[in-house]
């Protein structure tokens, strides 16, 4: 949780001005859009603008919903990802160094991502992501009933963001008929070298290939289609505060980031309510009931 200081300073830095970021690239229905002009209100910027990174991880690192255990080495553990669907727990770059005394010394540097109730439990993520903005994008992409599943901030650290395959979101989160979208916040320029996404461009107009399930109490990845992934052949280089949002069948990847310089996002997905969420989903939310953009 953000300290007082903090939290005090980011109201005021709102009642000031809020800074009103790019365009939107809408990856959705049947075509790559570019959206322009459309603004979104990102005020989450003001948690990683002007003060250095290692204070804004180490406000998280801190989180009173912070239940990880760093020496334990549970960041990566599939029952702590498996439970998280409710909670706000830590995950560690897999190529990070996880001794205890490196772990002392750069915490702030090893965690992969936070995931994946920032957007309830989270005052700050709470305020941003249950926004009218946000809901008014929902209905005009389609929606009816768009509620928020999950939400990840993510940190591309620089040297060993490690690489994301390629893979749609709707094998993870998936429902009858498919609904899931991702909303994708640039907090820092998202660009080549720093391994910024890449899409296959019109390639949510063909099959789901996989889907993650639920059987016999195991996860398994299922096999539902054998066609292979399109080339993902565009590179989604944009700026810091812009919006990208991803079809739940649209194949993307992320490379390597081996530079110096970090790539932080923050994602919710959404899905409709009006739609079937299965029980065997990985990600499930026992104590936390879903809630609409506008927190109902």
């Amino acid at each position: 949780m953000p300290h007082a200081s903090d939290i005090s300073h980011m109201r005021r830095s709102k009642a000031r001005a809020s800074k009103l970021f790019g365009f939107i690239v809408a990856l959705t229905n049947l075509e790559l859009l570019a959206i322009s002009p459309r603004y979104v209100q990102i005020d989450l910027l003001s948690i990683v603008e002007g003060r250095p990174h290692e204070n804004a991880h180490e406000i998280w690192l801190e989180h009173p919903c912070n239940d990880n255990n760093f020496y334990g080495g549970n960041g990566n553990d599939d029952n702590y990802f498996l439970d998280s669907g409710d909670k706000i727990r830590f995950f560690f770059e897999e190529k990070a160094n996880l001794e205890k005394n490196n772990i002392d010394k750069n915490k702030h540097f090893i965690v992969n991502k936070i995931g994946h109730a920032l957007h309830d439990l989270d005052e700050v993520f709470h305020e941003f992501s249950h926004k009218e903005e946000l809901q008014d994008i929902a209905l005009k992409i389609g929606f009816q009933k768009p509620k928020l599943l999950q939400s990840m901030y993510i940190f591309k650290q620089p040297k060993i963001g490690g690489e994301v395959v390629c893979h749609q979101d709707s094998t993870f989160l998936y429902t009858e008929p498919e609904s899931t979208v991702g909303f994708w916040f640039a907090l820092e320029d998202a660009n080549k070298s720093n391994g910024c996404l890449q899409v296959a461009s019109g390639g949510h107009k063909g099959p789901l290939r996989k889907i993650f399930k639920k059987v016999n109490g195991k996860m398994i990845m299922l096999d539902i289609n054998n066609e292979e992934f399109p080339e993902t052949d565009t590179f989604v280089e944009v700026k810091k505060g812009s919006l990208v949002l991803l079809h739940g069948r649209l194949p993307h990847y992320s490379c390597e980031n081996t530079s110096p310089n970090s790539r932080h996002a923050y994602t919710i997905h959404v899905i409709d309510q009006n739609n079937n969420y299965p029980n065997w989903n990985w990600l499930q939310r026992p104590n936390l009931p879903l809630k609409s953009f506008m927190n109902d």
